[in-house]
Order: C-alpha cells, then sequence, then structure tokens
C-alpha cells in the first residue's frame, strides 16, 4: 500500500494506509493477549490476502484517476458538464 501512495500521490491511499497500519498493530497486540481470532488455513489467508490487495489497488487507481481528471480543467470524461448558468 505505501508503494501505492508513493506512486499515484493519492490521498486517500494514504488514508487506507493509515488503517491498516493501526489495524496490523492491534492484532498483534491482541496476540499478546491471548484474545487474538481463531487459525484460519494458510491457503485460505492467501486467497483473502490477494483479493484484499486486488480491491485496494483497484480502488487507489480509481480514486486517482478521476481525482486527476477533476484536478486537471475539471473535466471527467463520460459526464456531461454544465456551467449552472442556462
Amino acid at each position: 500500500m505505501a508503494g501505492v501512495v508513493l506512486f499515484f500521490g493519492n490521498p486517500f491511499a494514504l488514508i487506507m494506509l493509515i488503517i491498516g497500519v493501526i489495524t496490523t498493530f492491534q492484532r498483534f497486540r491482541a496476540r499478546r493477549r491471548g484474545t487474538a481470532p481463531a487459525a484460519v488455513p494458510p491457503r485460505t489467508r492467501a486467497l483473502i490476502g490477494v483479493a484484499y490487495i486486488g480491491m485496494l489497488l483497484l480502488a487507489a487507481g480509481g480514486m486517482t484517476v478521476v481525482h486527476n481528471a477533476e484536478v486537471s480543467g475539471g473535466y471527467v470524461p463520460g459526464v456531461s458538464q454544465s456551467s449552472g448558468n442556462t
């Protein structure tokens, strides 16, 4: 996720990164206290991880495309623009 933040420069991806870091630290703390959730098979964890990373990349990429389109000229492809004057 840090790579996505650095590559795209997207502020929303940065927020997702911060939340992910906080969640990771909370899981390590829970394990130390003995309140960790039940174990999940390694193959299932790998599949969930791949799906999660794919969703994050798709979301960050989409947000970046829309953000850049709006910032540069206020134009979003496929959306009719109106100045508000009739």
